[in-house]
């Protein structure tokens, strides 16, 4: 039973893993589509950036609930929530003209792809910074 539980799990953060790397390919596309000018390029990859976005959020809601956590575990999890929230709240403060949504839904994009939270809010602002500047 608990290697059914651990094989859905790792299969589970697999899905958000790669949903990551889409993500990152996405953007990178995107900021070389900026570079070239090309207006067509730029129209699709920002459907591409918008589609790996949506997938990325699936692909974390999706995964196993974790009402099954001692309660330590879960105090912890909602410590590092708390943490997250503040850092996405100063983020919304520095970009009040995009919407909750896309500030939220790039942080936590980055969040798996860095080595802190602290590295996560730095990626996200680097990337709306240059998004909005094209």
């Amino acid at each position: 039973m608990t290697t059914i539980t651990s094989t859905v799990r790792d299969s589970s953060q697999d899905r958000v893993a790669a949903a990551a790397e889409h993500m990152h390919a996405a953007e990178t596309f995107l900021h070389t589509a900026r570079q070239a000018g090309v207006d067509a390029w730029v129209q699709v990859a920002y459907r591409h950036l918008h589609e790996a976005i949506a997938e990325h959020t699936a692909c974390r809601n999706a995964q196993p609930s974790k009402e099954h956590q001692p309660t330590v575990l879960k105090e912890a999890t909602m410590n590092h929530t708390r943490k997250h929230t503040s850092k996405i709240d100063e983020l919304r403060a520095e970009f009040p003209h995009l919407t909750s949504r896309i500030v939220t839904d790039v942080f936590h994009a980055y969040l798996p792809l860095t080595t802190s939270i602290g590295g996560a809010v730095h990626a996200t602002r680097e990337r709306l910074a240059d998004a909005l500047a094209a």
